[in-house]
């Protein structure tokens, strides 16, 4: 299984702050992700892509597209990944609504390449394992948290394990809007290490697809 090395991001040096929007993508127009967005390729065609693009000379994003075209992928597909700068394309759509559940895979990252996007609102793409802009100081300040910092001042928080391509829980809120419930881990200081807690955050977007801001739910220690 390829994999993908999230950044490490402690939690100690986030300050606190509102909600506020988690950009992978600029605003403009883009087409919206669809069922016909996804490379419907099988693991043995995307390692072939994948291990050819290594040595091709070329930027291997770059080669990872032009193969991608030559396997047969919809344009719809080619039109998805360009629109993440070339990193990753679409394993599995999840149709939510004006909102849906996008989750990609980045073919040349490290650690765990499984990604999830939330696709068609504003902005177009918003990435919930961009921890530098989730807020934190309701986490911080929470007796479950201070209890686990003293006990393990190394604890980190990091993306849940992603490579199910499930276990976003999305809810119809009052006036037409949606809200996106996912799972983060509280680490003993490294992607390999002990897990201590599981964080849950949730992502609000009104009745327009329009991005309200990320808040913290709950922190549950692990046994």
């Amino acid at each position: 299984m390829l994999n993908h090395l999230y950044p490490r991001v402690l939690l100690s040096v986030f300050t606190a702050c509102a909600s506020i929007p988690m950009l992978a993508a600029e605003n403009g127009e883009h087409p919206p992700v669809t069922s016909r967005s996804v490379w419907r390729a099988n693991n043995e065609t995307v390692e072939k892509v994948r291990t050819a693009c290594l040595n091709s000379g070329i930027r291997a994003t770059e080669c990872f597209v032009q193969q991608m075209q030559k396997a047969g992928a919809s344009p719809e597909a080619i039109a998805f990944v360009h629109l993440l700068h070339d990193d990753a394309y679409l394993a599995k759509f999840q149709n939510t609504g004006p909102v849906s559940i996008a989750w990609v895979i980045y073919p040349y990252r490290a650690n765990s390449n499984t990604g999830c996007l939330l696709v068609n609102g504003l902005p177009p793409v918003v990435d919930i394992d961009d921890l530098s802009r989730l807020p934190v100081a309701k986490l911080k300040s929470d007796p479950a948290w201070k209890t686990l910092a003293e006990k393990h001042p190394k604890a980190m928080l990091w993306p849940d394990d992603r490579s199910g391509m499930s276990g976003i829980r999305e809810v119809q809120t009052p006036g037409g809007g949606q809200e996106f419930i996912a799972g983060y881990l509280v680490l003993e200081g490294c992607h390999a290490c002990a897990r201590l807690a599981r964080v849950h955050y949730a992502f609000d977007f009104d009745a327009t697809g329009k991005l309200l801001g990320a808040h913290f739910l709950d922190l549950q220690a692990m046994q």
